[in-house]
């Protein structure tokens, strides 16, 4: 896996988040700060960026697994295409 499927899961989960209802307004920024995240290390390609990324997406897999299947189901490819670039 690539940068470019990255892109592409990132994507869903754009769209996903913009159609998901949240009881707190604050895990949506928090979702939305992951993007940031992820879309940082798509830009820098850093090694600093690449570790930072895994520990925010599992706290995110693990709070939204329950009620945002769908979003965790994104979550999940992210996490794995990351590991299957050596992140």
């Amino acid at each position: 896996m690539n940068k470019q499927e990255l892109e592409a899961i990132l994507g869903e989960l754009k769209s996903e988040l913009e159609h998901s209802q949240f009881a707190k307004p604050s895990s949506r920024q928090e979702l939305q700060q992951l993007i940031d995240k992820i879309e940082a290390f798509l830009l820098a390609d850093e090694l600093a960026t690449e570790h930072a990324l895994n520990e925010p997406i599992n706290d995110a897999v693990t709070r939204f697994e329950v009620t945002h299947p769908k979003l965790t189901s994104i979550l999940n490819s992210i996490s794995t295409t990351l590991s299957n670039m050596g992140i």
